[in-house]
């Protein structure tokens, strides 16, 4: 992966465990992998993978791809999965980081 600037930006890490299977509606995962991220504390109102109206407390930026169902610990130590996970374009068009709400 090429660095861009917004590696600079990324100055705390994150834990992301990948949904590997299904089993009884419970999700599986893979071992942590540890990835660069800046986690910005906010609270904010926002519609989950289903549509519902769910509270958001962290934007996290990544150029990692993370899926809807990965489970992501914080350096603080709490895990959660995405309610919402948007890749946005770089200046070149192709994906250039993700915004994950959890």
């Amino acid at each position: 992966m090429t660095p861009t600037p917004i590696h600079d930006l990324l100055r705390q890490t994150i834990a992301v465990q990948k949904a590997t299977s299904t089993t009884d509606g419970d999700h599986e995962y893979s071992n942590p992998v540890q990835h660069p991220a800046r986690i910005e504390h906010t609270t904010r109102r926002v519609l989950n993978t289903k549509g519902e109206e769910v509270v958001s407390t962290a934007l996290i930026i990544t150029v990692n791809p993370i899926g809807k169902n990965d489970r992501i610990t914080l350096p603080d130590g709490t895990a959660k999965t995405p309610l919402q996970v948007s890749a946005l374009p770089d200046a070149d068009g192709a994906i250039g980081h993700y915004e994950v709400l959890i």
